[in-house]
């Protein structure tokens, strides 16, 4: 759990100071598969249990933040359930907004078309592109994700 805590507040630090499209961004990769694997490197409460809710009978109470320590195994089942519901909302919540935002940039795209290729993140994107696909790796997306 030590290197999870570690992970989420250097997480919380750098993303302070970041601008709001950049915190945007962050949220929307936070909120996808891989961005929940990235986050805790896999091992992150909420998750194990939503993947197998006995992970609350396994884990030590030694393991646990000291205000979970402190529950029964019947409490912390209900409190991991109740996070859980609750994550599940804000990641919903994140992709429908998530959704609007990018539409909302495609549609700026295609109002100043021809400006978008002399963009430096259309520049880098793509310079990174081709030296994947140099490289054997192949990106799906056409075009940056904004």
């Amino acid at each position: 759990m030590e290197e999870s805590h570690r992970r989420k507040t250097v997480a919380e630090s750098l993303g302070a100071a970041a601008p709001t499209s950049a915190k945007a961004q962050r949220a929307c990769f936070n909120a996808s598969a891989a961005g929940r694997l990235n986050f805790a490197a896999g091992k992150e409460l909420v998750g194990d249990y939503e993947k197998n809710n006995s992970v609350v009978e396994k884990i030590p109470a030694k393991d646990l933040p000291e205000e979970l320590a402190k529950m029964t195994k019947e409490q912390l089942a209900g409190h991991l359930a109740e996070k859980s519901a609750e994550r599940k909302r804000i990641q919903k919540e994140i992709r429908e907004l998530a959704d609007k935002r990018q539409a909302f940039i495609q549609k700026e795209l295609a109002r100043t078309k021809g400006k978008k290729e002399a963009s430096l993140e259309y520049k880098t994107f793509h310079t990174i592109k081709k030296q994947a696909a140099d490289n054997g790796l192949a990106y799906e997306a056409d075009d940056a994700v904004y």
